[in-house]
């Protein structure tokens, strides 16, 4: 995990991390957000996501948070600092809060947020996702950890 919204202002971080993914060839970025405020800092306590996609009008962000808008401020500095990646004509990108389910305790915000990466994905409806997703959820990944451990 590397923090690209705290990067700071080393261009050149920024572009070793990046440019290998080839995101100038990409129609739609997910990026997840965590709340860690520091590089050096262990990690945060909550996870959002990011949509980053390309239209006609440009890269637009939409920002999916299962208990409300914590991360929005990171998602904003990273839809900054990425979009460039993107489109190195496009120097701003204005993240929009989208509808969206919501966890119903203090520890799905991670499979929140693959929830939605899924469902955007399939063209889904993000608002409709439910903390009974969220325990299916856990449950896939579990028989696929178990399906690939060793004896």
């Amino acid at each position: 995990y590397w923090n690209f919204a705290e990067a700071g202002e080393d261009l050149e971080d920024l572009q070793d991390g990046l440019q290998p993914l080839d995101l100038q060839d990409k129609g739609i970025v997910m990026i997840p957000v965590n709340d860690r405020s520091e590089r050096g800092s262990e990690g945060g306590c909550h996870w959002s996501l990011l949509e980053l996609r390309r239209g006609e009008a440009g890269i637009t962000g939409h920002y999916y948070d299962s208990i409300g808008v914590g991360n929005l401020a990171q998602a904003q500095k990273l839809a900054t600092k990425v979009v460039g990646f993107m489109d190195s004509k496009q120097q701003r990108c204005e993240v929009t809060v989208e509808p969206c389910g919501r966890q119903s305790n203090s520890s799905d915000c991670g499979v929140f947020a693959l929830l939605f990466i899924e469902t955007v994905l399939a063209g889904g409806d993000t608002a409709a996702v439910t903390p009974s997703d969220a325990s299916a959820m856990r449950l896939r990944m579990k028989q696929v950890v178990m399906s690939l451990a060793k004896p």
